[in-house]
Protein backbone atom coordinates (compact mmCIF):
# COMPACT_ATOMS: atom_id res chain seq x y z
CA UNK A 1 0.00 0.00 0.00
CA UNK A 2 1.23 3.41 -1.00
CA UNK A 3 1.03 6.23 1.09
CA UNK A 4 -0.07 9.59 -0.36
CA UNK A 5 2.40 12.33 -0.24
CA UNK A 6 0.30 14.99 1.21
CA UNK A 7 -2.19 14.63 3.59
CA UNK A 8 -5.68 15.57 3.49
CA UNK A 9 -5.59 18.43 5.72
CA UNK A 10 -2.96 19.84 3.88
CA UNK A 11 -4.64 20.10 0.43
CA UNK A 12 -7.86 21.30 2.26
CA UNK A 13 -5.53 24.05 3.86
CA UNK A 14 -4.19 24.82 0.30
CA UNK A 15 -7.39 25.09 -1.54
CA UNK A 16 -9.06 27.27 1.23
CA UNK A 17 -5.35 29.34 0.85
CA UNK A 18 -6.11 29.59 -3.27
CA UNK A 19 -10.05 30.88 -2.62
CA UNK A 20 -9.09 33.76 -0.64
CA UNK A 21 -6.23 34.69 -2.92
CA UNK A 22 -9.04 34.88 -5.57
CA UNK A 23 -11.05 36.25 -3.49
CA UNK A 24 -9.35 38.86 -3.03
CA UNK A 25 -7.70 40.16 -5.91
CA UNK A 26 -11.08 39.66 -7.27
CA UNK A 27 -11.71 42.44 -4.40
CA UNK A 28 -9.03 44.34 -5.33
CA UNK A 29 -10.08 44.98 -9.22
CA UNK A 30 -13.06 45.18 -8.47
CA UNK A 31 -12.94 48.13 -6.24
CA UNK A 32 -9.59 49.24 -7.61
CA UNK A 33 -10.72 53.36 -7.94
CA UNK A 34 -12.03 53.35 -3.97
CA UNK A 35 -12.16 50.38 -1.55
CA UNK A 36 -15.80 51.29 -0.99
CA UNK A 37 -17.47 51.44 -4.30
CA UNK A 38 -17.64 48.50 -6.27
CA UNK A 39 -16.48 50.07 -10.16
CA UNK A 40 -17.77 46.25 -12.17
CA UNK A 41 -20.90 46.89 -10.98
CA UNK A 42 -21.39 51.12 -11.05
CA UNK A 43 -20.06 50.58 -14.57
CA UNK A 44 -22.87 50.18 -17.19
CA UNK A 45 -25.77 50.50 -14.27
CA UNK A 46 -28.33 53.42 -14.15
CA UNK A 47 -27.49 56.44 -11.89
CA UNK A 48 -30.30 55.87 -9.69
CA UNK A 49 -29.52 52.15 -8.47
CA UNK A 50 -25.70 53.55 -7.49
CA UNK A 51 -27.71 56.48 -5.64
CA UNK A 52 -30.37 53.77 -4.07
CA UNK A 53 -26.98 51.32 -3.41
CA UNK A 54 -24.44 53.75 -2.03
CA UNK A 55 -26.54 56.75 -0.91
CA UNK A 56 -27.60 60.43 -1.27
CA UNK A 57 -24.24 62.21 -3.30
CA UNK A 58 -22.07 64.42 -1.66
CA UNK A 59 -22.00 66.02 -5.41
CA UNK A 60 -24.72 66.41 -7.40
CA UNK A 61 -23.83 67.55 -11.27
CA UNK A 62 -26.22 67.02 -14.45
CA UNK A 63 -23.37 64.63 -15.87
CA UNK A 64 -21.09 64.40 -13.21
CA UNK A 65 -21.71 62.79 -9.38
CA UNK A 66 -19.13 62.36 -6.46
CA UNK A 67 -18.90 60.62 -3.47
CA UNK A 68 -17.03 62.48 -0.75
CA UNK A 69 -13.60 59.84 0.09
CA UNK A 70 -11.48 62.16 2.07
CA UNK A 71 -8.46 63.97 2.01
CA UNK A 72 -5.13 63.47 0.60
CA UNK A 73 -2.67 62.70 3.31
CA UNK A 74 -0.42 60.74 1.32
CA UNK A 75 3.22 60.40 2.65
CA UNK A 76 4.61 61.54 -1.21
CA UNK A 77 3.44 65.16 -2.33
CA UNK A 78 0.26 65.56 -0.02
CA UNK A 79 -1.76 67.77 -1.78
CA UNK A 80 -3.98 67.87 1.22
CA UNK A 81 -7.18 68.70 -0.59
CA UNK A 82 -10.66 66.98 -0.63
CA UNK A 83 -10.68 62.96 -2.75
CA UNK A 84 -13.98 62.36 -4.37
CA UNK A 85 -15.23 59.41 -6.25
CA UNK A 86 -16.53 60.67 -9.62
CA UNK A 87 -19.18 58.98 -11.54
CA UNK A 88 -19.56 59.84 -15.26
CA UNK A 89 -22.91 59.57 -16.64
CA UNK A 90 -24.41 59.32 -20.08
CA UNK A 91 -27.54 61.33 -21.28
CA UNK A 92 -29.84 58.24 -20.07
CA UNK A 93 -28.24 58.20 -16.96
CA UNK A 94 -25.93 55.04 -17.11
CA UNK A 95 -22.36 55.23 -15.77
CA UNK A 96 -19.68 55.15 -18.50
CA UNK A 97 -16.60 56.10 -16.13
CA UNK A 98 -15.42 56.47 -12.75
CA UNK A 99 -12.78 57.63 -11.14
CA UNK A 100 -10.80 59.42 -8.44
CA UNK A 101 -10.22 63.14 -8.04
CA UNK A 102 -10.06 66.15 -6.33
CA UNK A 103 -13.33 68.97 -6.25
CA UNK A 104 -14.23 70.75 -9.16
CA UNK A 105 -11.36 73.57 -9.81
CA UNK A 106 -8.75 72.27 -7.57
Amino acid sequence: MVKNKFPKKLIVIISIIFVIIIAMGLFYFSHSTYWKYNDWWIVGNDIDSVKKKYGEFDINLEYRKAYYIGKDNSIVMPSHLEQYYWIEIDDNGIVTNVYKGGPIGG
